[in-house]
């Protein structure tokens, strides 16, 4: 029975990348078709194919491709002040030391040392 589970874990594994080949090759023939419809006539650049745009997507994305992180650490800043509305003063500065390392401080958040009373 587990070679069974294996089986179909292996042919779900296989499904996810060829979806995920087949939505990147998408993904590259649609940037490519809107790029040559648009870009050459706007500003006069050359047409791309296909494996100029695949070329130009992976650049693009080593660039700018963590630019959403940041949004997420201000979206986890912005939970974590919610999170701690109606505390009292006490709650809220115990709150903060166990949650630290959320933000990646030095600090270590089970360290009392220098917890000032």
């Amino acid at each position: 029975m587990k070679t069974t589970k294996k089986k179909k874990s292996g042919r779900r594994a296989a499904l996810h990348i060829g979806g995920g080949v087949v939505v990147a090759a998408a993904v590259t023939g649609v940037a490519m078709w809107l790029w040559n419809a648009l870009v050459p006539d706007i500003f006069g650049w050359s047409r791309v194919g296909y494996w100029q745009m695949l070329g130009l997507l992976a650049l693009v994305h080593l660039l700018f491709g963590n630019m959403h992180g940041s949004m997420s650490v201000h979206k986890r800043h912005h939970d974590f002040h919610k999170r701690m509305h109606g505390m009292s003063r006490e709650e809220r500065r115990e709150f903060i030391r166990r949650h630290m390392h959320v933000f990646d401080c030095d600090e270590n958040p089970t360290d009392d040392a220098g917890k000032k009373e």
